[in-house]
């Protein structure tokens, strides 16, 4: 059933994004929209051109909710929406180049950011007492096989991932994790979960 379209401004992307932070949804596609619950109005919240503070922001291509609040990020700078609907701008450690980060996806966990990069077969934890510093693997290269290829994570304590190769990899403090219980998919789109839920949930095609 199809819902409603985005309009060609905020077409930014071949694949935005849509978060649910309590009773509050919304769409990350360039810029950060809330989808507004009575008419199903896009209102622009964050994007390209806007300051945050000193910063000037970048197109925002990113986000995620650590159960609490959203976070969102145009690969230089982690941005954290306030109760009043401003921002709270918080540096990432960027390398030697000073290039933003590239992502397949985001998560945050008891204030530290992830960054899942399919293309590496790693995931980037972002130390939450200083977020400025350069990350590290937060597998070290021990699951670099088995990542690579990685579509779509959920981050609650445990690290949930699902691959390209129909492969659904649980790990756990930079480990992976071998259970029986892993269950075999085929042709992942997507996951969600996370903080609040009870349940992983996977589309695929």
């Amino acid at each position: 059933q199809a819902l409603g379209s985005l309009p060609a401004e905020a077409a930014m992307s071949s694949r935005p994004k849509l978060v649910r932070v309590g009773s509050s949804v919304y769409l990350i596609d360039g810029a950060v929209y809330r989808v507004n619950a009575t008419d199903g109005q896009l209102i622009r919240l964050l994007g390209a051109g806007d300051k945050v503070g000193k910063i000037d922001v970048a197109a925002i291509n990113d986000g995620s909710t650590d159960g609490t609040n959203l976070l969102a990020t145009d690969g230089f700078t982690l941005y954290t929406l306030q109760p009043d609907d401003s921002w709270k701008a918080s540096a990432l450690g960027l390398r030697a180049a000073g290039e933003p980060w590239q992502m397949t996806g985001v998560g945050a966990f008891d204030g530290a950011w992830y960054l899942l990069n399919g293309d590496a077969g790693s995931i980037l934890r972002f130390d939450p007492s200083d977020l400025s510093i350069v990350p590290g693997d937060w597998t070290q290269g021990r699951a670099r096989e088995s990542l690579s290829g990685a579509i779509d994570f959920v981050v609650d304590g445990h690290i949930y991932v699902i691959t390209n190769k129909n492969k659904f990899v649980a790990l756990y403090k930079g480990k992976e994790q071998e259970s029986d219980n892993i269950p075999a998919i085929s042709n992942p789109m997507a996951m969600y979960g996370g903080v609040g839920t009870s349940y992983l949930w996977v589309m695929a095609v």
